[in-house]
């Protein structure tokens, strides 16, 4: 924006228009940008005009319900119109000018899109309030569900528990040890392994959430768990996911920062940076899983309560209401989309910076030294989405998978992290391995040979 030039008593502008640089620091890779969020801008304007389609075409939906869900999308299109467009030309032109009026006119439409976005939003919760108000609570769910577990296993569930007390016992011991080396060691307060115990803590509240429930239903099977734990249950098994996923968008930045930028690493990642972006993500978190179980637990379940499942997940226990869970199903897809894909997009962009930054290097050691760094997390990283993305898929299109298959699946994609990133990150880093040996063994270790002495 120039600068306005100062004349006898009054102030006249030169050039009325201002300047947009995007993000700043990052204008050497803003180009890339444009790719992320051109996936997503697309995806907002198709997705939201096939919402406004179908709900227009087909008269079952034109209920108050419906309605508002449409003027949504309606509001949606508007509020990404208003930025994306103007966004994605920064991005690729790497500044782009805005003329004054039209910098104010701008802002004018972003806050009333967001405050029409808030309105309807809030619509919707008293909508839903009306709606349930209409009927009696106390006869539209019951006491409690039945907990199955693995469905046409129930013979062989006693011997499922060994393997997965197995895997409990490893998961908490493993995972409290690299805390408690963490917190002890003073060479290993820096951003990665604090990252890393952080992420050790949320694998311990991840698989406590879930594991003593199973061995319960394996041992005294099928097990009975009360309406309101239930939903306690699926609210934390998704919080605790969305952490998980937070956590390991993290990793990856800390990885970008130590390999593309190593000499702002500490800068960067300061501690009031960090407290911050944590401080963000389990917000988000909050907020946006506990949607999940809230609209879950406002369905009426007038038939059957016995969930073929380990635990109760939300699609599983939202399948026994007797009443259409077509806005349930779409709540799941945007929160999933909201952290899951948002955090894709992000980590997949950030790779591909540090591919590019790797590529360069004349060093072969180096090369290998930073596929080695980042390699471990990337094994994490696919897992995790790719058999999340499994378990999102098969209760939609599905039919064919046999239910056992499912549920293993669903389980082991929750449990099997907590048993990997010890393994994967703590015992291949040396320094952990060090602090181990002096905090836990007892033992010191020659730093020449790296030898217990």
């Amino acid at each position: 924006f120039q600068k306005p030039e100062m004349s006898t008593g009054n102030i006249s502008t030169v050039n009325t228009e201002f300047i947009l640089i995007g993000f700043p620091g990052l204008e050497g890779y803003q180009h890339w940008l444009t790719i992320p969020f051109s996936v997503m801008y697309i995806l907002a304007i198709v997705g939201n005009i096939f919402l406004i389609c179908i709900i227009k075409l087909e008269p079952n939906l034109h209920t108050p319900m419906y309605t508002l869900l449409c003027v949504l999308a309606t509001v949606d299109i508007g509020l990404c119109t208003s930025t994306i467009p103007k966004m994605l030309q920064i991005f690729w032109q790497k500044v782009c000018s805005i003329s004054f009026e039209g910098c104010f006119i701008q802002m004018f439409f972003i806050h009333v899109m967001s405050s029409l976005e808030s309105s309807t939003l809030a619509v919707m919760a008293y909508d839903r309030t009306r709606a349930m108000s209409a009927v009696n609570v106390s006869s539209v769910h019951p006491a409690g569900f039945v907990l199955i577990g693995f469905p046409g296993l129930d013979s062989v569930q006693q011997w499922l528990s060994i393997p997965f007390t197995i895997m409990f016992i490893f998961a908490l011991a493993a995972n409290s040890i690299i805390v408690f080396v963490v917190k002890h060691e003073q060479a290993l307060h820096t951003p990665m392994y604090f990252f890393l115990s952080v992420l050790a803590v949320v694998d311990i509240g991840l698989c406590t959430t879930i594991l003593p429930n199973m061995l319960q239903i394996f041992r005294h099977n099928p097990s009975f768990i009360s309406f309101e734990a239930c939903f306690i249950q699926m609210f934390f098994i998704y919080f605790f996911t969305s952490l998980e996923s937070s956590i390991l968008v993290v990793m990856a930045y800390d990885r970008y920062v130590a390999i593309c930028n190593p000499l702002r690493y500490t800068s960067i990642l300061s501690t009031a940076f960090l407290g911050k972006l944590f401080s963000v993500f389990i917000i988000r978190g909050l907020i946006l899983t506990s949607l999940i179980p809230i609209f879950a637990s406002m369905l009426l379940y007038c038939s059957s309560n016995i969930i073929s499942h380990c635990y109760c997940d939300h699609m599983a226990v939202a399948k026994l209401a007797c009443t259409d869970i077509t806005n349930n199903s779409l709540s799941q897809i945007s929160v999933a989309f909201s952290i899951l894909g948002v955090d894709v997009l992000f980590i997949t962009f950030t790779y591909v910076m540090i591919l590019r930054v790797v590529l360069k290097l004349g060093s072969n050691a180096a090369r290998l030294k930073a596929f080695n760094t980042c390699g471990s997390h990337l094994f994490i990283i696919m897992y995790f989405y790719i058999t999340s993305l499994f378990n999102f898929l098969v209760y939609r299109m599905g039919e064919k998978v046999p239910p056992h298959i499912h549920v293993l699946f669903a389980v082991l994609y929750l449990l099997v992290p907590p048993v990997l990133n010890p393994i994967i990150y703590a015992v291949k880093t040396k320094e952990i391995r060090e602090a181990f040996l002096k905090h836990v063994l007892r033992k010191k270790v020659n730093p020449a040979t790296n030898i217990p002495v």
